[in-house]
Formats: C-alpha cells, sequence, structure tokens
C-alpha cells in the first residue's frame, strides 16, 4: 500500500493530471561528498505519468532548479510552453528546490554501497518526498540536445568521478 501524493500547487500549475516529478542523479565520491550530476524536470502531458516513454517530458535544470531550455518528449519535440496547460517550461522555478537538494544529499550517504543513484522525488505541499532510487539510472537526460553543450554533462560526471 502506498500512499496518495498531493503535488505542490506550483508543480500542479505545469500539468495537474500526473505528479510531475524531478530525477536527480546523485554521485557519493570515495571521500564522501555527494555531487548532483543532473536534475531534470519530468511533467506529464495528457496522461497519468509523466515518464518519457509514457508520453510525458523533461527539461534539465540548473543548479538553483530552474529549467534551463525547453522540454523534449520522446520524439525530441521542443516545448518552450506546455501544450495543455499553457504554463510556459523555459525558465521555470521548481518549488522547494534547496529542501531537494538537502534530501538527496542525506538519502546518497545512506547507501553508500551505491554510489550512483537516480533519485525520483515529488513536491508535496510541504515537502519533497522520495519515490523512488534507481541504482541503474539511465543518462537520455543528459544528452548534449538537451542540455544545449557539444560534451552535454561528461565533464561534470568526469570531474565527480575523477577520470
Amino acid at each position: 500500500v502506498e500512499e496518495v501524493l498531493v503535488q505542490h500547487s506550483e508543480m500542479a500549475r505545469l500539468y495537474p493530471g500526473s505528479v510531475n516529478s524531478l530525477r536527480v542523479v546523485t554521485y557519493l565520491d570515495p571521500d564522501g561528498v555527494v555531487h548532483v550530476l543532473a536534475s531534470v524536470l519530468k511533467i506529464g502531458n495528457g496522461g497519468v505519468i509523466d515518464n518519457f516513454s509514457n508520453g510525458g517530458m523533461y527539461t534539465m535544470l540548473d543548479d538553483a532548479g530552474r529549467a534551463l531550455h525547453a522540454a523534449s518528449d520522446e520524439e525530441g519535440r521542443p516545448f518552450e510552453v506546455h501544450p495543455i496547460t499553457g504554463v510556459t517550461i523555459t525558465g521555470y522555478q521548481v518549488p522547494l528546490y534547496d529542501e531537494i537538494l538537502t534530501l538527496v544529499d542525506r538519502l546518497a550517504r545512506r547507501v553508500p554501497a551505491l554510489p550512483y543513484i537516480g533519485w525520483d522525488i515529488a513536491i508535496t505541499p510541504d515537502r519533497p518526498v522520495v519515490i523512488e532510487g534507481n541504482h541503474n539510472t539511465g543518462v537520455f537526460q543528459s544528452k548534449p540536445s538537451v542540455s544545449g553543450i557539444r560534451q552535454g554533462l561528461l565533464p561534470r560526471y568526469r570531474a565527480a568521478m575523477r577520470f
């Protein structure tokens, strides 16, 4: 049995038909420092699930939790504005982002045997909550075409992992 989540009103404004969530990828280095390698906002689009493979879309977030670019769907189509709600995606600020970073830092330290984890986080009216942690998180959200940089997030990954 799982608790029914009610999302933060600012997240529901993006698209109220699904719980819009974040995928925050962390890496716990050998010195015990947690690095946020990527942060992605996942947004529903016509269905009850925000997943990319189920019609949803995603966009990369900067270090402050702001959408860097238009969202993309599985076909690679860009969306500056949500096609159903009309909410502007580029520049959108995720609520409670500092609390999200604090949460994933604490969680990553709890499972040092799995240094690389993609955390799915929902934001309720009061706080961020964990949906799940994925030990085999993909890197689709790090594509150069999404991040707008020729190398994507490779330099960030290399710096954290020291290679």
